[in-house]
């Protein structure tokens, strides 16, 4: 490192060699794929090996809760009395079903899940890398889609982009790829609430369904819309007022929607 303070300079053949996944001492496992304790069991005989040119030899196990149990007692031993030049990096989604035992012995660190306007921004850093003409809007939704994963965002990314022209990853062509409804019809539905215009609202909802909007998703989109809508700082006061009470509703609807005979 340059500055002592831990964080790589990404300019050094070692960082460079790591990142680039050539470190021959940094060690990823896939553990969905790795499970059994015949595989731990390799593991273990390997880590006494001495690192060749870092410090320390890093394991990195992804996805550690998919272990057998066998495997995580044969790997629980490895933890008691570990080499000092061994460090290992659990991975998962699911910390609930790591061992006690395991989690007594190790550091958690909870990573939280980002901000969609933060994720959007690193989506745009990496088209403009890749030379890839997206709306913001689109990565907007990209990001919003994928729940503040930012492994999640990369794959869509890279799905609906594998998929587009010239003009680029429109809004429209992600809305359509991940079955949203577009913000046009959206608009006009919250606009017939505030002006409490219900011949508009339904049909507006009658254009939506006959473009294959599914209700369900067209009530979950619009209140999220409306969520929108309500925190902006441009709403008066009595459409704040209206507006809550219309989300208020719309959330009973979905909820009613399941057991309707005539979603639409």
């Amino acid at each position: 490192t340059n500055d002592g303070k831990g964080e790589p300079c990404n300019a050094c053949a070692i960082c460079q060699g790591i990142t680039e996944g050539r470190a021959l001492d940094v060690i990823e496992i896939d553990a969905a794929s790795n499970r059994r304790i015949d595989e731990i069991r390799e593991l273990r005989d390997k880590i006494h090996i001495a690192p060749t040119s870092l410090k320390y030899k890093v394991y990195i196990v992804d996805e550690v809760h998919m272990l057998t149990k066998d495997a995580f007692n044969a790997l629980l031993k490895t933890l008691e009395e570990p080499p000092s030049h061994v460090v290992f990096i659990f991975a998962t989604t699911e910390p609930e079903r790591m061992l006690g035992t395991i989690k007594s012995r190790t550091h958690n660190y909870a990573f939280r899940l980002v901000n969609k306007d933060v994720l959007a921004n690193h989506l745009e850093e990496i088209c403009k890398k890749e030379n890839i003409k997206a709306d913001k809007k689109a990565l907007l939704e990209i990001s919003q889609a994928s729940g503040g994963s930012v492994r999640d965002a990369l794959s869509l990314l890279g799905q609906f982009s594998a998929g587009v022209d010239e003009k680029g990853l429109s809004t429209e062509y992600v809305e359509w790829q991940l079955g949203l409804t577009p913000l046009g019809i959206l608009d006009e539905l919250t606009n017939a609430i505030i002006e409490k215009n219900l011949t508009q609202a339904l049909s507006t909802v009658k254009n939506a369904t006959n473009q294959g909007i599914e209700p369900h998703r067209l009530l979950g989109d619009l209140l999220n819309h409306l969520g929108e809508k309500i925190r902006s700082e441009t709403i008066t006061s009595e459409n704040f007022s209206y507006l809550v009470n219309s989300a208020i509703s719309i959330s009973t609807s979905i909820s009613q929607l399941k057991s309707s005979s005539n979603p639409e």
